[in-house]
């Protein structure tokens, strides 16, 4: 079965059981978080995580592992896949590593419900309705840094938390150049993913704005153009 984990309902697949999963798909951080995420939804049976290139992918893997440890999502890791005899494995065509590959972790008693990141994430941003070519008016990114949001178009602005101090599915956001809100302040509402989000301005209910993230339309082209045969 072919099928991309970062884009695709797992819910087809929670009829089976599983008690070992293996993570060795697309190692980039979110994804990565994404697919232990599902797999801890999707089957309540699975006991062992398996995770490859934890050692030698430090920015994604061993980062979207090293949070679900600290979340307690994941207990009991070790690693494992270390070369014959203790001695170092070499990657082809790169070097030899020292260190173990992969980590094997058991479920924790930590919720893997987290929400999806939204920060420093770049976002594809539509009017509405949508224009007949189907074309982005703009760029959005939501910062870490002093809760900015950087656009392409729209002139650089501030997101805040709503009340209570936490941040929920929806957010605060002033954008003074993003029309029509006269002061440039509008609600964002995200979806359950954060893969998306609608713009309304504040107070009002008619959304104005779609944005979607860049790399969901990306592996959607990327998913029509393998269809091609050669």
């Amino acid at each position: 079965m072919a099928l991309d984990t970062y884009l695709t309902d797992w819910s087809f697949l929670s009829a089976n059981r599983v008690d070992v999963a293996v993570i060795d798909a697309d190692h980039k951080y979110e994804k990565v978080r994404a697919d232990a995420v599902n797999v801890l939804h999707t089957f309540p049976d699975v006991q062992w995580l398996v995770f490859d290139d934890y050692a030698t992918e430090p920015a994604d893997v061993k980062r979207a592992v090293d949070e679900l440890i600290e979340e307690q999502v994941l207990v009991r890791c070790r690693p494992i896949g270390r070369g014959k005899d203790g001695r170092p494995w070499e990657m082809k065509g790169y070097k030899a590593y020292d260190i173990p590959e992969g980590m094997i972790c058991a479920r924790g008693p930590g919720s893997a419900n987290k929400k999806a990141p939204f920060l420093d994430v770049t976002y594809l941003v539509y009017p509405v309705p949508v224009n007949p070519l189907v074309q982005a008016t703009g760029i959005i990114s939501f910062k870490t840094e002093g809760s900015k949001v950087w656009s392409s178009h729209f002139g650089e602005g501030a997101w805040m938390q709503p009340p209570g101090g936490e941040v929920h599915d929806i957010l605060f956001m002033r954008l003074p150049f993003l029309p029509p809100a006269s002061d440039g302040v509008w609600e964002v509402l995200f979806n359950r993913g954060r893969s998306s989000f609608v713009l309304s301005p504040e107070g009002a209910v008619e959304t104005k704005w779609f944005g979607v993230r860049a790399d969901k339309i990306r592996q959607l082209f990327k998913i029509e153009n393998e269809r091609f045969e050669s």
